[in-house]
Parts: C-alpha cells; structure tokens; sequence
C-alpha cells in the first residue's frame, strides 16, 4: 500500500510503523521503476544495509582490516583530491592534490575565488601506495610536521613514507587517543585501555595495559618525552617514551585532563571541577577552584599571553584563561555554541570547535575572527603549527588553514584498480575522475548545478552517485553514461557500500533505504519511527561487524543487523 504525499506516493500505512515512511514524505512516485520504491516499507524489524564505513566513511579505503593511517605529507596541502561541501567522505588517496584555498565556508570553497594559502604548496607526488582497503569512517587525526597520522574508527596503525607508499600494517583495537610522543614514537590508546608504542618503522615498541586504573580519560608528553596519562580512577601514571611506567599518583579523585606547564610543573583536571599544580615530584602545591558555571571542565590547554603562562579550559561555551602565577583569572572568551574542543595555532589563534563550526578567536583580543561551517558535526580537531586537522563524525578529514580556508578534505576512496583513479564529488552536481598524477582524468555533470554530490565505487566499471537534492544515480565510470537514475523527496547525506553489492542512503531526515547493486530497494525505514520519538537527529553512522551497522542518534542507538533482519534499540533514558 502507499499514502498520498503532495499528490505523490510515499510509504504510508501497512508498512509497519504509522502512517510515516521518511518523515510523512516518502519518496516520490520518479523513482525506480517509475513507481517509487515499491512494497518495501518497515517490515520486520526494518533494515538497512551494513555500512562500510558509515556516512561517508572509508568504502575500499586505506588499511587492512582495523587500520590506521600515517600519511606523509611534504607540505600541509598535499594529499588527495579535495571536495567541498560533501557530508562524507567520497574519494580518498595518497595523491598530492594541490588546491588554493577558497572561502571560509567549506561547503563554498570549491566555487570561491581562490585565495593564497598561509604556506607555499610543495608540488610532489608520491607513488600511489599499495595497501588500499579499509573498516569505516576515520576516528582520529594528528600530525607532526610532515607527517600526519590517521585513525579509522574500527583503529590500527598503516604507515607510509615519505613518497606515500605503505611501510608497515600494524592491526590494533579501536584506538580512543592518538598523538605524537617525538618525530619517532606514535602512541595510541586503544579502547580496551592498552597504550601502545609505535616507532617511525611500524614496529610496536610496547603494550601497556592500563586495565586496572579504569578508563584512559586524556594523555599529554613532556619535552624530554616522558608521557603523563590521567585515569578515571584518579591516578596520574608517568611513562617514559618507551612506554615503562616510571610513577603512579593517586589523587583520589577520577582525573578528565593533564598538561605540562614550561616549568616541567604538571597541571590535572578532575570530576570535582578542581585544577590541581603538581611539582616535578608530583606532589600537589597548588588547588584551584573552577567556575561556578553548570557543567563540568571539557578541556584544558595551557599557553603564554604577553610574557604569562595561562591555563585556559572551558565549560559550555565559555573559555577560561586563568594566571599560573596567581590563579587570577585573566579573561573570558563567550563563543558562539558548546565547545566540543579546542587548540591553539602557532599564530596565537583559538581554534573552537562546536557543533559543525570552526571558530577562530585572537587569543589577545578574545575577538572572533572567522568561522568555517563543515558539513558534519566535529569529533575532534588538532593542529599542525598555523594549519588545523579536523575529524567530523561522519568520517571525514578537513585541513583547514588559520584563515579557515579549506586546504585538504580527505573523502571515501573510490578505486580503479588498474590506474589508481580516484573519483570524488562536488557541491556544484558534478563527479571528477582523478589520475595518479593528479589531473583529471574524466569530469561529468550528473545531478543539478547547485547540489552537493556524495559518489562512491561500486566496482571498477559503475558508481553509486547520490545529492542532496534526493538524486540517486548509477553511473558508468568510463564515459559517465547514467545507467539508473530517479529522484527522491529527501535531502540525501549518507552513502555507503559494502562487498560492492550493498548500497546503504540515508537522508538528512531521517530516512534509511538499503539497495541492491541495481538499485533495487530490500529495506526502508525511518529512524524516528524506529525510536518512536520526534525531532530525533542522526549523530554518526559506523560499521560494528561483517553484518551490522549502528545509527547513533541524540535519542539513542540503532543497531541493525541485516543478516538476521533484526533491529536492536539502545535508548537513552
């Protein structure tokens, strides 16, 4: 059966959950087969496909299994071809793409006038790497001169060189931090609270297991390369670059963050809002009461302003700079939305993150001086001297410069096998096939002018095209012929593919489809149908097995098995 939408023929009832397919729209009767998507509405639990990688995750992308990539970069804008205002990942390689910087909205920077970025581009091309495969959306990012470390979120570690070719695969669980200890140490953090010790070749140095302090809450290194971590279980644990355990303090209450002053003097973060001083010694000289103001601390930073060491953490969308010497506060900065996290740039800029905004504040001024708005929410940002690396939630990495200019946007890698092509989309309706030497090798005009285009592979021959103004094509890769296309009601976000016959899109409101390699619907629903609750939004898509996906959501978790046809809740109460 079908209900009536604006004169068209949308899911309706006898479809499981109401009288709602995608939010009471449907998708409209141009579709596959010239008569929508058929009878197959929520059924049995419903269904959507595996993800591969979530909304815009990596499909086929870098690593073996759970992985994580170190990529070299010569210089901060050579990578990958960029794309703009895609909400996911849609082409990724180890090709130096090199792209002026547009404007300050990622979603706009392709059509701006191209703007001189703060460094010189290195033009170098390093040979496509041989390793291409990968679990999921990226998790982490961070980077240390010319090179910058990527964690997809299933974890791992995969090295490049400096010519981006694959060094070495190292398989690891999830990994929940991930930093720099020196140019020749990696550390990561895994979830299972093991801190491993990678050198520069791809060789674990050492395992820790840190199982017994509870979870790893934050981790920093001093410059002679000692590592401090904090625990839940209030004990500051100090490790050498090797990874040896060298103290343990126990400061009673569970520790959320660490830094080290210039003096070498530590400074803590715990659940009871108080900021603590340690010695060299790691004794406790100094308490220092945070603000009054509702919430808990979210972050620390520690910086210099005008000759004085500060430390800055924040609470909501406050920022809190306060006097090492006196514990005086020396300023507020008020953004502009609930700080996610924050960094500083060589520059003396505040880098916010919050929601899916970049904000850019003068540290001396507290002034607001840009903003970027990506098209995902932000997991994590880090910085690389005046650049900023930003992960968003549904998988993507963005280098952005301090003038919030979009320098690199690493999307999900579409692969040729044979040549290395890369394909990736665009927010002006057209897909670009990309060489192994950096030029295009293919541009074609698919979806309408001003849409913004998620593509993938589906095999070597035919991608998988969606937009955001509800587009859906098959797509010829050799001459961009258009072997499938229809139209739907919903403001199309998420594409993924999995073992190339599993087509997963998903929609801004809420709509879910999984489709076979001919685009032929096997499951639809509707996440607040699903949940049964209004105004629920789609927070991140990932990959949890062979044969589920989970749809995080701010009303809770839905986690589908497509294999059994089974839909599990894990709802926020």
């Amino acid at each position: 059966m079908f209900g009536n939408y604006g004169g068209r023929r949308g899911f309706s009832s006898g479809f499981g959950l109401g009288n709602r397919g995608f939010r009471s729209r449907g998708f409209r009767n141009v579709g596959y087969n010239s008569g929508g998507f058929n009878n197959l509405g929520y059924s049995s639990g419903g269904g959507f496909s595996s993800g591969g990688g979530g909304g815009g995750g990596f499909s086929s992308g870098l690593g073996i299994g759970s992985t994580v990539l170190i990529i070299s970069l010569v210089s901060v804008s050579v990578f990958v071809v960029v794309v703009t205002g895609v909400a996911g990942l849609t082409a990724l390689g180890l090709i130096p793409v090199f792209i002026s910087a547009g404007s300050s909205s990622a979603g706009a920077a392709a059509a701006a006038a191209p703007v001189a970025p703060v460094a010189p581009l290195v033009p170098v091309v390093p040979v496509a790497p041989a390793v291409l495969g990968s679990q999921g959306p990226l998790g982490l990012a961070t980077a240390l001169g010319s090179s910058l470390v990527v964690a997809p979120a299933s974890g791992g570690l995969v090295l490049t060189n400096s010519a981006g070719q694959v060094i070495k695969t190292v398989t690891t669980e999830t990994v929940s931090i991930l930093q720099f200890v020196n140019s020749n140490t990696i550390l990561a953090a895994t979830s299972t609270n093991n801190v491993i010790f990678v050198n520069s070749a791809g060789n674990i140095i050492n395992t820790v297991s840190l199982a017994e302090y509870m979870l790893i809450k934050s981790i920093t290194t001093t410059a002679s390369g000692q590592v401090l971590i904090s625990t839940c279980a209030g004990v500051l644990i100090v490790q050498d670059s090797s990874g040896n355990i060298t103290n343990t303090v126990d400061l009673a209450v569970s520790l959320t963050h660490v830094k080290v002053l210039s003096n070498n003097n530590t400074v803590v973060v715990d659940t009871a809002k108080n900021i603590k001083i340690l010695n060299s010694s790691y004794s406790v000289i100094q308490t220092i009461k945070a603000s009054s103001d509702a919430g808990l601390i979210t972050n620390l930073e520690v910086t210099t302003k005008n000759g004085q060491e500060l430390i800055m953490y924040t609470i909501g969308s406050k920022i809190y700079l306060i006097n090492v010497f006196n514990t005086s506060l020396v300023t507020t900065i008020t953004t502009q939305g609930v700080i996610s996290t924050f960094k500083e740039l060589d520059n003396e800029l505040l880098v916010v993150a919050s929601g899916n905004n970049v904000y850019y504040y003068n540290l001396n001024t507290s002034l607001l001086i840009t903003s970027v708005t990506l098209s995902s929410g932000i997991k994590s940002i880090n910085v690389n001297m005046t650049n900023v690396i930003v992960v968003t939630n549904n998988g993507s990495l963005v280098y952005l410069d301090s003038n919030g200019n979009l320098l690199v946007n690493v999307l999900t890698l579409g692969l040729n096998q044979a040549d290395y092509i890369l394909v990736n989309g665009s927010d002006n309706g057209r897909i670009k096939l990309i060489g192994n030497n950096g030029t295009i090798w293919r541009e074609y005009q698919i979806f309408e002018l001003n849409s913004k285009v998620i593509v993938k592979y589906l095999n070597e021959k035919v991608m998988v095209g969606i937009s955001d103004k509800g587009e859906v094509a098959l797509i010829d890769v050799t001459d961009g012929n258009v072997l499938k296309k229809y139209r739907t009601n919903e403001t199309l976000i998420y594409l993924v593919i999995i073992q190339n016959d599993k087509v997963m899109i998903g929609s801004e409101e809420g709509g879910f489809l999984w489709l076979d390699s001919s685009l032929n619907v096997k499951k639809s629903f509707n996440v607040t149908q699903v949940l049964s609750l209004v105004d629920v939004k789609i927070k991140s898509i990932s990959v949890e097995s062979e044969s589920t996906i989970v749809i995080k959501t701010n009303s809770g978790d839905i986690v589908y098995d497509f294999v059994k046809d089974l839909i599990k809740l894990n709802l926020i109460i």
